[in-house]
Parts: structure tokens; sequence; C-alpha cells
């Protein structure tokens, strides 16, 4: 999934469970930070999905949020983290979920067909006008936040 799904997953289950939309963000935003970065551009890692996509950096995290943020801000954190991480199985994506304790295991490429795209960008055209819904309701005053 890309930028504006996992925003859009992000602010929902922030103002699902009155959490804080910013910690929320920034929680869904840590797994790619680290890894992308990791993977990509610092190429220290496997993958672009590994380390902080993995279940135990994920309860590391978190119980440090639970310790240094405020209920609110920590649980918008968390709820941010996980929907990355499940959002990251849609239309086929897998998570290394016992990373690092657990071996690289390389996807081989495949083709994809124009169904098979428009499934994979599906949350891409959905997200961006949540997002904009969202923020129009912060804007005029609606009680989401």
């Amino acid at each position: 999934m890309f930028f504006f799904g996992h925003i859009a997953i992000s602010l929902c289950l922030a103002d699902a469970t009155e959490s804080d939309r910013t910690a929320a963000v920034a929680g869904n935003l840590l797994p790619d930070v680290v890894d992308k970065t990791g993977g990509w551009v610092l190429k220290v890692m496997p993958s672009a999905r590994w380390l902080a996509h993995g279940l135990p950096c994920f309860s590391l995290l978190s119980g440090l949020a639970l310790l240094l943020l405020d209920r609110r801000r920590a649980r918008g954190f968390i709820l941010g983290y996980a929907g990355h991480l499940v959002a990251d199985l849609w239309a086929g994506g897998r998570v290394p979920w016992f990373a690092p304790f657990e071996r690289h295991k390389q996807r081989p490429p495949g083709k994809k067909t124009r169904s098979g795209l428009a499934l994979y960008f599906l949350p891409e055209a959905v997200g961006l006008p949540v997002i904009a819904l969202l923020l129009r309701k912060e804007k005029t005053g609606a009680p989401n936040q």
C-alpha cells in the first residue's frame, strides 16, 4: 500500500478511537521510514520491509510509547503503527512478522495484470478523498479531534 492509503487508515483509526491524529500518522509512517531508509538508502537491511515491520519492533516501540506519551497519543501511535502493518497485507502483500528473528524470504517478481494494478492502487484512489474529507471536517469544526 502507498502513502495516501496508509495516512487515511491512520486518520480513520485515530478519529474512531478519539486518539491523537498526529501520533497516529507518525506511528503509521515509522515502519516505512525505518525500513525503506535502511533497505533502499543505507543498504543495511535485506528489504524495504524488515526490522520495523516485525512484531518484535512493534512491541518494543509500543511499550516505549506507553511509557513516554500520554494515553491519547500512545493509543494513536500504536493504532497507526498496527494499521500500517495490517494495511501492508493489501493485495497479497507480505509482512515479516518475526523479523529480525526469521530468515528473509525473497519474493519472486510477479507480472501484474491491469486488474491487479487497479486493485493495488485502489487504496490511493480512496485514501486521498478520505483524507480531504477528514481534514475538511476538522477545519469546519466538526468534533473529530
